[in-house]
């Protein structure tokens, strides 16, 4: 599924769940107003604590901007990577920017893994603007528990930052 639009604003909570979605957006795109967000990706919610399945098993989405992408004050884009075979280039989502990506105060990007394969979001961009209070947010959004480099070995074990996770003691 793909949609292609001259630009876009959003100004309220706008999303695009579906597997292999493409936005090509060949101008500006903006995100403004309190609490506004653009979300790509994930046909559904996954509380990652407990893995509850993932229907994302395909590429995740793509969002091509010929302009810039700017998110105002409080705004956020959120895009949700699916599986990738792990081979070099690879990713599981792609933010491909012609201009420049800006961030004004309190405006987030949030790029979720997925929770079991580790496929990740691809940014490209001919420049980033990142004020104080604002940024990129990523915690909480790998993967899922009992999954991934450095999981515990079971319900009640730790992670090991890439090792083999502690037992519970």
């Amino acid at each position: 599924t793909s949609w292609t639009t001259p630009s876009l604003t959003v100004n309220g909570w706008v999303r695009f769940p579906g597997e292999d979605f493409v936005l090509t957006v060949a101008g500006d795109v903006l995100v403004s107003g309190q609490h506004a967000r653009l979300e790509l990706g994930a046909e559904q919610w996954t509380n990652r604590a407990v893995f509850t399945g993932w229907c994302n098993p395909a590429n995740g989405p793509t969002l091509t901007v010929g302009g810039n992408l700017a998110l105002a004050s409080q705004g956020s884009l959120v895009i949700h990577a699916g599986e990738t075979n792990g081979t070099p280039g690879d990713w599981g989502a792609l933010l491909d920017v012609t201009g420049t990506v800006s961030l004004a105060a309190n405006s987030w990007i949030t790029p979720v893994s997925h929770p079991t394969n580790g496929g990740s979001l691809l940014i490209r961009c001919a420049s980033l603007l990142v004020p104080a209070n604002s940024g990129f947010s990523a915690s909480g959004r790998g993967y899922a528990a009992g999954y991934g480099p450095g999981r515990g070995l079971g319900a009640a074990q730790g992670g090991g930052h890439g090792g083999q996770g502690q037992t519970e003691s």
